[in-house]
């Protein structure tokens, strides 16, 4: 958990639950506003750092604007905000996989087990999914310098997200830029810099090697990895915020006859 960052108000926040795409989207944006720099492991952290790596002692030195990377439920003091979000069902997959890596379970511990800690909010100090997504829709929705990107919509058409993003940041921009930002992101790349980079990178060294941070950048793979009980106890949970965001279709109301 992080220690409280004095925030100021030209700040920009890349806010979202974790594993919902926020390390790609902190390398698009890194990307995007130092288009001379070769974005990597080794300085993704002075370009646009983690609140959790970066203290704030340091992060007070850095020149204004300022891009932090946090997980934080609603905080009033960021006043402007890239929320991504992602569908709940495919970030308990990739949460587990990561609590895996980063040694917070056994090896041998089970999906079902994690499960447990994750319907509660018990693996992190930011609430539960539904908790964490929708202090920050209800609390933000529909308001200036709040923007939400949904995780799939990134997986499908990047640079047009990434548009969005610098629209809504008043970052000047052109289809040259926004393409080398994407190709730059790619995960593939991603992932060998991670394997080229692990000992470079605070956060990387001290995980397992054998388990990557970058998987397949996927949407859906709920369908095959998730238990049938552990999808029905989300949707039972979260059904509300995930017909919201489109993740799952409202009911269709019968006709009154």
């Amino acid at each position: 958990m992080a220690e409280d960052v004095l925030a100021r108000d030209d700040d920009v926040w890349i806010v979202s639950y974790p594993k919902s795409g926020n390390t790609w989207t902190r390398f698009l944006i890194a990307n995007l506003i130092a288009p001379n720099t070769t974005v990597d492991w080794t300085n993704i952290e002075q370009i646009v750092p983690d609140i959790y790596i970066t203290r704030d002692v340091k992060l007070r030195g850095y020149s204004s604007p300022r891009y932090l990377k946090s997980h934080e439920a609603y905080k009033p003091a960021y006043r402007k905000v890239i929320f991504i979000v992602r569908d709940p069902r495919d970030v308990a997959v990739s949460y587990f996989h990561f609590v895996r890596k980063a040694k917070m379970l056994g090896a041998t511990d089970s999906i079902d087990e994690f499960m447990k800690l994750f319907m509660a909010g018990r693996i992190d100090p930011y609430g539960n999914w539904g908790e964490n997504v929708a202090s920050w829709l209800g609390a933000r929705r529909g308001t200036p310098d709040f923007l939400v990107v949904r995780y799939e919509d990134l997986l499908v058409d990047a640079e047009a997200e990434l548009a969005r993003i610098a629209e809504m940041l008043k970052l000047p921009c052109d289809k040259a830029i926004l393409h080398r930002a994407v190709e730059n992101s790619r995960a593939d790349r991603m992932r060998d810099l991670e394997q080229a980079q692990r000992g470079e990178n605070k956060m990387l060294k001290r995980s397992r090697a054998d388990i990557p941070f970058v998987r397949s950048a996927k949407s859906g793979q709920w369908q095959t990895e998730l238990p049938a009980e552990a999808v029905a106890q989300i949707e039972a949970a979260w059904g509300g915020a995930m017909r919201e965001l489109g993740y799952i279709e409202s009911p269709v109301m019968e006709t009154v006859r």
